[in-house]
């Protein structure tokens, strides 16, 4: 696959996470992925932050209740790719059930 092809590819698995259609957007994920989501310094645990290696931790996350946070869509999402490598950079926000803030 090509660089635009990798980009594509992730571009879609983000759609999917944003339909809530996990399963799709989990599918090509490589066994041995290398996942890594930021630590909110606000809202912690949160069940997606972290590192995540292999494909069973990625999904396993996914599959969490998320009780303290009703997240929102990603925002101002940039894909960066060189040769199989996708790197996404972007902003995300949630809403603390507990108090209403963001």
């Amino acid at each position: 696959m090509t660089a635009g092809d990798n980009v594509r590819l992730v571009q879609q698995q983000f759609e999917a996470f944003g339909r809530g259609d996990t399963a799709v957007a989990l599918g090509p994920v490589a066994d041995d992925v290398d996942w890594q989501a930021p630590v909110s310094a606000h809202v912690n645990p949160l069940p997606w932050a972290g590192r995540r290696r292999g494909r069973q931790e990625v999904a396993g996350c996914f599959g969490q209740p998320v009780p303290a946070v009703r997240p929102q869509p990603f925002q101002d999402l940039t894909f960066t790719a060189a040769g199989n490598r996708v790197v996404v950079e972007g902003r995300n926000r949630g809403t603390v059930l507990a108090t209403g803030q963001p």
